[in-house]
């Protein structure tokens, strides 16, 4: 196994050279991973879905495998990709994901079959969910996507601009309409006239289930939206990530999103930082928010209710072993340190677990390095986690 060997400085400005590298496994029956070969290439650019099937005119790009040479994470993503199925048919029903051991947590979602909003007696009325045998456990289900009446009503300007000078593709990723946290996403609003007929997400956080009520608000109000419920990436484009390269849409008091403020993923002062000193450890962190607040050690046990492919639960139980690695620079003596595991991602579709680990070390003369003047070398120890 070699790792990929990439420099970059931290915050404080110091260089450390950082040594990455992957294992995939198969899952068993019994949840146990067994270790594939050859052995594991990273993933070096973005890879996207290609089966999604949006009702209207934008269809925004979905993050299915991101880059995994990345330098520094402040936890480890958590990362499930499946769908939620049942041997009988309901319309509601809740996926829950659960990390027990070292490190334990968890995450539950409502899961609905496709609702609407229809008018009724007394106004509107949101209809009664379908029922449902199986259900994709994506971002394009989740809350959120674009007002496409009020884009066609009130066009933007400054994107109608750039119609014809790029594809039909890479405009109909978003709008000034869009929800800024998940442009793929279904139920938001910003026009009343889109109201009749809208439909609302078939994955949300329980304690935050959207009503007829809060569908429709003005735009500069989309931070204090509910947050899309998800257990898969967070792609580049998408709030929060997206606001360390770019600006995001104004909110009514000026200020970033307060959930994002309060959990330490940006910095009240982001935008009065230069673009350059913007990037921290959160911005490389690709799980949904509030999957990438832990450090896993590797012997954790995890279960995904509903996710296998016969409907019964995904168990995954982690290897339970730890890369020590050591990284010789020049004639620096190498120490063995433990690796931090910065990914894990279960597939249930096809019983896949991936795991990437990350070892790093200082670098005095990156310069040097760059010039291949010094020579590099890494090497890896597996061993018990506990």
């Amino acid at each position: 196994m070699t790792p990929a060997l990439i420099t970059l400085a931290d915050d404080a400005g110091r260089p450390w050279i950082h040594a990455i590298f992957g294992v995939e496994y198969e899952i068993d029956p019994r949840g146990d991973p067994l270790e594939r070969a050859p052995p594991y290439a990273l993933v070096e650019e973005c890879l996207y879905y290609t089966d999604l099937d949006y009702p209207g005119r934008y269809r925004p790009s979905l993050l299915c495998r991101d880059i995994e040479a990345l330098p520094r994470l402040r936890g480890t993503d958590v990362v499930v990709q499946g769908v939620w199925r049942s041997d009988k048919r309901v319309s509601r029903a809740a996926c829950r994901l659960t990390c027990r051991g070292a490190v334990s947590f968890s995450s539950t979602m409502a899961l609905f079959g496709d609702r609407y909003v229809e008018r009724c007696r007394t106004g509107v009325a949101l209809t009664a969910p379908d029922s449902f045998t199986e259900l994709p456990l994506r971002l394009d289900r989740a809350y959120g996507g674009t007002d496409e009446r009020a884009a066609e009503h009130s066009p933007d300007p400054d994107e109608e601009a750039l119609r014809g000078l790029i594809s039909d593709e890479e405009f109909f990723q978003s709008s000034t309409y869009s929800y800024p946290r998940n442009p793929a996403g279904r139920g938001y609003l910003v026009d009343s006239r889109g109201l009749i007929g809208a439909s609302l997400p078939n994955l949300e956080w329980p304690d935050d289930l959207l009503t007829v009520d809060r569908m429709v608000a003005p735009l500069e109000q989309w931070g204090a939206r509910p947050i899309p419920a998800c257990f898969d990436f967070t792609p580049h484009a998408f709030f929060p990530r997206v606001a360390f390269f770019g600006a995001a849409p104004p909110t009514h008091d000026g200020r970033l999103p307060a959930v994002e403020r309060d959990l330490e993923i940006l910095p009240a002062d982001l935008y009065e930082r230069p673009v350059f000193e913007r990037p921290s450890d959160a911005y490389f962190q690709s799980a949904q928010p509030h999957l990438w607040r832990h450090r896993l050690r590797g012997d954790e046990a995890l279960t995904i209710t509903g996710a296998s492919l016969d409907g019964r639960d995904a168990v995954v139980r982690l290897p339970g072993v730890v890369p020590y690695t050591s990284i010789a620079i020049g004639r620096r003596a190498p120490e063995a340190s433990p690796a931090s595991l910065d990914l894990v991602l279960i597939q249930t579709e096809t019983s896949r677990l991936t795991m990437i680990w990350r070892s790093s070390s200082p670098c005095e003369d990156p310069m040097a390095l760059a010039a291949r003047r010094i020579p590099i070398d890494a090497s890896i120890d597996w061993r018990s986690a506990r």
